[in-house]
Parts: structure tokens; sequence; C-alpha cells
């Protein structure tokens, strides 16, 4: 299982890096989108095994394979597709994609005891902040001095995805240096124990 797992992780992380770094040739992109999102099905394919919610990502993964690629094949014949209302759809679709697979990546590394759950974490939110704000690129296009701002978000955003993808590999190495999840027990801090009130009637004396 944790062979599985190692490769499922650095899959996923291989998978960002081609959803998010591109390199053109004419108008062909030789890291499609649609090809990163299907490393991260394989990889979600993987961790259901593990992290039962993962199974719900499936549908999410398999539709944005087939838009991505319809948007390559487009690229390809020099069409481009102008909707906003469907571009806000998928943009809803892929953060939520991705925020709950870095959530189920986190308990994940919790399960196994990992400490790189709570860096998951931390990314996952850095990576929603700045996804949504680059949304507004949709609807601010050409106002002026926002321009640098959205470079920025971008930047920052590739800078995520690249810790991201270094944070998963050094996961899928801490996993395979453990043989089973650890039981919830070890890596949670147990309840406190109330004590249950004494329901015993007291002894009368006559």
């Amino acid at each position: 299982m944790n062979n599985d797992l190692f490769t499922a992780l650095r899959r996923i992380g291989r998978g960002y890096l081609f959803i998010h770094f591109h390199i053109n040739l004419g108008t062909l992109d030789i890291l499609p989108d649609w090809l990163g999102y299907y490393w991260i099905l394989l990889g979600i394919w993987a961790l259901a095994k593990v992290v039962e919610s993962a199974k719900l990502l499936e549908p999410f993964a398999i539709g944005m394979i087939a838009w991505s690629g319809l948007e390559w094949i487009l690229k390809l014949l020099g069409v481009s597709l102008a909707l906003p209302v469907l571009s806000l759809l998928v943009t809803a679709v892929t953060l939520y994609l991705h925020f709950q697979l870095l959530t189920d990546i986190g308990t994940l590394a919790d399960n196994f005891g990992c400490p790189e759950g709570n860096t998951i974490r931390k990314l996952r939110t850095v990576y929603t902040v700045t996804h949504t704000l680059s949304v507004l690129k949709l609807f601010l296009t050409g106002v002026d001095g926002l321009t640098w701002l959205l470079i920025a978000l971008a930047v920052l955003n590739l800078l995520v995805v690249v810790v991201l993808a270094i944070v998963l590999r050094e996961l899928s190495g801490s996993i395979t240096e453990r043989r089973n999840p650890i039981p919830i027990s070890e890596y949670r801090q147990p309840e406190p124990e109330v004590p249950e009130p004494d329901t015993s009637s007291p002894d009368k004396t006559e």
C-alpha cells in the first residue's frame, strides 16, 4: 500500500506542475492541463483506498480532463472560448477539487503521523486564496493599476505550486518509512475523561 501512495503523491505533484506551467510550441502546449489532471486522477484512485472522501473527487477530475482536453484541441485549431459564465463554473469546480484533494492529503499525512500535514493545509489555504483572486482578471481586464497585482498573484500561485510539489515529494518519502497508518489515539490528543456523578444514595442513619 505504501508503494502505491508513494507513486500517487508524486503523480499528484507532477499533475500540479503540468496544470500551472506551460511550454508552448506555437499553438501546441507540450505540458497540457488535461495530462496534469490525468496524473491527479491516478493519484486520487490510490488515495481513495486510504482516505474514503477522496472517492468523491473522481468525477470532478474526469470532468476537468474532458474540459481541459477540449480547450487544448480548440487551441490547436485556433479557436478560443469566450464564455465568462462557463469559465466561472469551471473555476468553482477546480477550486473545490484542489481544496478537497489537499485536505484529503493532509488527512493522509496525519494518519501516518507525518509532519507534512500542517504544511499542506497551509499551502491549500494560500493556493485557494490566490487562485480565487486571480479569477478577478475575467472582470478587471484593462483596469488601470491592477495589472501588476494580477501578475503578483500569478507569480505567488506558481511559487505555491512549486513548494507543494516539493512537500508532496517529501511526504511520499515519509510514508514509505512507515508500514501502516498509526492509530488515531497516537496522533490526536485524547479527550479528557469526565468523572461520572455518584448516583448511589447515601446511607441513612437512624
